[in-house]
Formats: structure tokens, C-alpha cells, sequence
């Protein structure tokens, strides 16, 4: 994808992440005790949220993108805008051009600037201490259509923490991207944990779902995350879901496989499930239906969307050709890494994904693409300053980046290099 005007837009959640640094903090969350003292060698200020996580990294990428974000008019909103901005202007020495990527900030005053404390202790997945802040006010029509001239692809984050925008079972946000796929423009949407004792944690999550995909190109939701949404009941019984998958808990490739099956079958034509340090697993639909192809055949059944719309699709998508990407179904674990702090990492993965995706890339490569930028966040505190260029990334990867050991149950896999090959994959 050339660097020129912003052609992707991220919205939806934002956060001012505060960072104390554990990394010589061993034994976990044990060592914070009522009436303890647990000294950490300093803290570090950073963006986060599904709009700069995801955003920030495929600038680092290459691609020109816009974020909008909501703050207050406070120290944290300030400290938020300079960061936003530096990170904008940063200029690394393998980009020759640096990427015209924007932001559009809406301030808001008297309102608080979401912030959220991320404890990352070593060799352990972390945990939020989050206050919602301006999120709490964030509705679907700020985004205005001036901020949607030009843009290719619209990635929307993190709807559980957004009061208004799941208070309704997601009417709005599916009228929204239906609409955006009218125009022509490609959707991604990205989930996050509810909060389990909040009002968000009551919300019917798969009726949810149901009304959203139809009109969802790609959604890639981490594993903890479908369990509660698509099986409640499960996920409250198995108590290991509560604090996030264990490093070496097995996962089932049946549960994977039904999950992502639901999600193709409610209507996203792309559907890839986040494992945590257990890699990534893909599955997809008629990600180019045979009417698409076709102006005057009217409507797409699968999404509602008509197929003159789909002349209007970027030359990207429309070269994801069926016969590469229709009715998929690979997994692929983990690059070994040097993890410093999981903070991002999900984020970082959907972002090497779309950005194979904008490159044209075939399904294996995208998904090679997401693992190895999720490996290169995780080497680094913070979501996005380990991200290196797209150039840089191919590089690794050339120079052959070992994997780490399958650690999904397989059963009846074909297995080429770091890809596996499921027995539903129509390839």
C-alpha cells in the first residue's frame, strides 16, 4: 500500500496506559499482598487502546492511517496528545518516506481522560486497573463523514468498554458498518474482555454478535473473549478463563473450530481467534462471494450489502481471491521472543494482519505477518515502540525466526513449515 493521504481509520477506545515497570518483579501477582510494599524501577507513560494500539503499530508498518480520539481537557488528555503526537512524527531510520498519517482529537470539558494502570509482571500476563473516562461518552456519530474521505479500511476497538455503543445490542454499530461497506470500505472490529461485574458483563454478547457480523470484514476476537460471548456458561465454570488462559493450557482445536464456525456462520467473512502465547487460528467464509463479482445481481446474501458496492471495494480486497482465501481454516503458533511485557500484544497481531491484507498478501503470509508483529511488541513494555518497520519485519523473517512448538490440540492436521493446515481447509 503506498504511503500518501490516510487511508485507514481506527475509532472507537482510547487510553492513557500507565506502566509501572515489573520486569525484576518475579513471582507473579503473589507478591502483592494487603500491607506490602513491592518497589518497581520506574514507569512509563504510553498509548494504549484498540485505536493506538492497533493504529500506532501499522503506522510503524508503513501505512498512512487516522485515529480519532476523545479526551478530556486535563494533564492526562495533555500528556495523551503529545504522545499521540510524537508518535506520529517519529521517523525510523528504514522508512524513507515517512507515512501522512493524522489524528483527530475531540476534547471534551469537565470529562475525565481515560487512563488505565497496566501491572505486567515478569513471565506472567497482565492485568488492568482501567477507568473508562471519556469513553464512557464516546457515541458512533462522532465519527463524522468528513473523517471517513479517502479511507480504504475502517478498524473499530473495544465496543465492551464503550457504554453507548453496546447499550443498544449493537443496532447502531451495525447500521454504522453496513453503511461503510455501502460506501465501499472495508470493516475490522476488534473485542475486549467485559467487565464481569458491570453492566457490560450482562450485555447478551452473542445476540450481539449476531446483529454486528453480517456487516464485519474481519473480526478477530482473542479466545477468553468468544468463550464468554458465545459460552457463557463454560466460561463461568472453567475458572481459568477469569484471569486469562494459563501459559500451557491446551486449547481443543473442536472448540476453536465451532467457535469460528459461528462466527462465519453469523456473517464475517474473516474471522481469526487470538490464543495468547499459543499463536493464532483462522477461519473464513466466502471472503469473495460469487455475486460480488456481479453489479446487477443486487444484494449480497451473506452480508445484506449490495454487490455495487463491491466495484467500490479498494483494489486490495478485491485481490484476495476466492480460490486463496474461501473457506480456510489454518492455525499457526508463536515466533519465540524475548517478552518484556504482553501489553499490545493482541493489538499488534490484528495490526500485521491488516497489514499483509493491505499488502495483498495470501492467508498464510497474513497470518505469518500477525505472529511475528505480536512477537516484535511483546519484546518491548509497552504495545507499540517494539514494532518495527514492514521491511524490517520481512527481514526477520527471512533470516529464519524459530517458532515455538504447536500448542493447540490437532488432530488430523497437515502441517508445512510454521503453517497447519485443518481437515476443514478447502485449499
Amino acid at each position: 500500500m503506498e504511503r500518501g493521504s490516510p487511508k485507514v481509520l481506527f475509532a472507537g477506545h482510547i487510553s492513557l496506559d500507565i506502566i509501572p515497570d515489573l520486569s525484576q518483579v518475579t513471582g507473579g501477582f503473589e507478591v502483592f499482598r494487603p500491607g506490602g510494599l513491592v518497589l518497581v524501577d520506574g514507569v512509563r507513560f504510553t498509548t494504549g487502546g484498540a485505536v493506538l494500539n492497533t493504529g500506532l503499530a501499522l503506522h510503524r508498518l508503513g501505512s498512512s492511517v487516522r485515529l480519532l480520539i476523545h479526551i478530556g481537557a486535563d494533564p492526562y488528555g495533555r500528556i495523551l496528545r503529545e504522545l499521540v503526537k510524537s508518535a506520529l512524527h517519529s521517523r525510523t531510520a528504514a522508512h524513507a518516506e515517512k507515512p501522512r498519517s493524522d489524528v483527530v482529537v475531540l476534547e471534551r470539558e469537565g470529562e475525565q481522560t481515560s487512563f488505565t494502570f497496566v501491572f505486567s509482571p515478569k513471565d506472567t500476563d497482565r492485568m488492568f486497573v482501567s477507568c473508562p473516562g471519556t469513553n464512557s461518552r464516546f457515541r458512533l456519530d462522532d465519527i463524522e463523514d468528513e473523517f471517513l474521505q479517502g479511507i480504504e479500511l475502517f478498524h473499530f476497538g473495544y465496543p465492551p468498554l464503550l457504554q453507548h455503543v453496546y447499550l443498544d445490542g449493537g443496532e447502531s454499530l451495525a447500521r454504522m458498518l453496513k453503511g461503510l461497506q455501502r460506501r465501499g470500505i472495508v470493516t475490522s472490529l476488534d473485542m475486549c474482555m467485559p467487565d464481569l461485574q458491570g453492566a457490560s458483563g450482562q450485555v447478551d454478547w452473542r445476540s450481539f454478535l449476531s446483529r454486528v457480523l453480517p456487516y464485519v470484514d474481519v473480526f478477530m476476537p482473542s479466545v477468553e473473549e468468544l468463550f464468554f460471548m458465545l459460552r457463557p456458561r463454560t466460561f463461568l465454570c472453567e475458572s481459568q478463563f477469569a484471569v486469562g488462559l494459563p501459559a500451557g493450557q491446551k486449547l481443543w482445536e473442536a472448540d476453536l473450530a465451532e467457535m469460528a464456525q459461528t462466527l462465519v456462520d453469523m456473517g464475517t467473512r474473516i474471522a481469526g481467534i487470538k490464543l495468547g502465547d499459543q499463536g493464532l487460528y483462522v477461519r473464513t467464509g466466502e471472503v469473495q462471494h460469487p455475486g460480488d463479482a456481479s453489479e446487477a445481481s443486487g444484494t449480497d446474501p451473506a452480508s445484506g450489502v449490495g454487490d455495487a458496492a463491491h466495484s467500490r471495494r479498494p483494489s486490495w480486497w478485491q485481490g484476495l481471491t476466492a480460490e486463496k482465501w474461501n473457506h480456510r481454516e489454518l492455525y499457526i503458533p508463536c515466533f519465540q521472543a524475548q517478552v518484556a511485557g504482553t501489553t499490545g500484544a493482541g493489538d499488534s497481531t490484528i495490526a500485521g494482519f491488516l497489514s499483509g491484507l493491505l499488502h495483498g498478501l495470501a492467508p498464510e503470509e497474513c497470518m505469518t505477518h500477525a505472529v511475528a508483529v505480536g512477537a516484535c511488541s511483546v519484546e518491548q513494555m509497552d504495545a507499540t515502540s517494539g514494532i518495527p518497520t514492514w521491511e524490517q519485519v520481512q527481514g526477520r523473517l527471512q533470516k529464519g525466526w524459530a517458532s515455538l512448538p504447536p500448542m493447540v490440540a490437532l488432530s488430523n492436521w497437515a502441517a508445512r513449515d510454521s503453517l497447519h493446515y485443518g481437515p476443514r481447509d478447502q485449499k
